[in-house]
């Protein structure tokens, strides 16, 4: 039997097939009605060959497709790693920050890595502090070498003007020598979080209240004796 010759589709895209009998361009969704209709004198096992044959092209087009699925998938995946990623540093940049705001507020600056050294002026017994150094509503540390024991205290201009001078240690937390740290108008005890007004330093004392110290001062300076220093031996 001669077969028929026809023209192509024009484009020939996945839309159409060309049957090798007849050699029409036909719908591929109406190819296997347009064998079973037009080719009745084909033998049924030529016309289930030629089905077979059209199909490659729909696999290939189903193959195209779920690889589009499978790229999509995997951008979707990529931009959720980045995602969790950046949500990562941002979770540890908090905790770390946290972490830092928490030790610098909760460390005490003691020890001779922060406290500063004093020493006592030629001819006399005393330490001579400028007020310009300690007017500024700030605890400020500092330190004396006492026969060999390092006394640490510090002075504090509190909320109602006075010059403040106290021991960095207490009747109770002295042997964890931890000291104190300032949170605001408090000095707070690192050893047991306790919280001391600042109004209060040189007033109350006992317990895990900072042990005053004995000082005098003036518009220029703040004075401390080394024999008040000498007092707080016990607690270094």
């Amino acid at each position: 039997m001669s077969k028929k010759r026809g023209k192509k589709h024009s484009g020939d895209d996945d839309n159409w097939t060309t049957c090798s009998f007849c050699g029409e361009s036909v719908k591929s969704k109406n190819f296997e009605n347009h064998l079973e209709r037009v080719h009745l004198d084909i033998s049924d096992d030529d016309i289930d060959r030629e089905i077979e044959s059209s199909q490659p092209r729909k696999k290939t087009q189903r193959r195209k497709k779920s690889e589009m699925r499978k790229e999509i998938e995997q951008q979707k995946k990529r931009k959720q790693d980045i995602l969790t990623f950046f949500g990562l540093i941002i979770v540890i940049g908090a905790i770390l920050a946290a972490y830092f705001v928490f030790s610098g507020s909760s460390e005490s600056t003691l020890g001779p890595e922060s406290a500063q050294n004093t020493d006592v002026q030629a001819g006399t017994n005393q330490i001579v502090i400028p007020m310009t150094e300690v007017d500024d509503g700030e605890a400020h540390f500092y330190k004396y070498n006492h026969n060999g024991v390092e006394i640490r205290y510090f002075l504090l201009k509190s909320s109602d003007g006075v010059v403040r001078a106290a021991f960095d240690a207490c009747d109770v937390c002295f042997r964890e020598k931890k000291g104190y740290h300032q949170e605001g108008d408090l000095m707070v005890c690192n050893n047991c979080g306790q919280e001391f007004e600042s109004v209060n330093i040189n007033v109350l004392q006992g317990g895990c209240n900072p042990a005053p110290l004995d000082r005098t001062y003036d518009d220029n300076s703040v004075t401390i004796t080394t024999d008040d220093l000498a007092k707080g031996a016990k607690y270094f």
